[in-house]
């Protein structure tokens, strides 16, 4: 369960639409000698999106943009109280 649950994480903080991901991820990963690296790298996340763009969530992106700029606001603000 918590290595269905990472997939997912890791595939919201890749901006990747999670259920073609792991719709894909599940049936392929069956197939795959877990000796080949090379073929288990291709199903991370944002390797993955790089083959599959369409299924790159912009508006997660935007977001994900957004909450990066308030959080750079925040830290500024609490480096001038500090320094004041």
């Amino acid at each position: 369960m918590s290595v269905c649950l990472t997939l997912v994480q890791s595939a919201r903080r890749n901006c990747v639409d999670v259920w073609p991901y792991l719709t894909d991820v599940l049936r392929r990963i069956a197939a795959i000698d877990p000796g080949d690296t090379a073929a288990l790298e291709a199903l991370l996340p944002d390797r993955w999106v790089a083959a599959h763009p369409g299924h790159r969530l912009e508006q997660r992106e935007e977001e994900s943009r957004e909450a990066q700029a308030r959080r750079r606001r925040k830290q500024a603000a609490r480096r001038i109280a500090v320094a004041q």
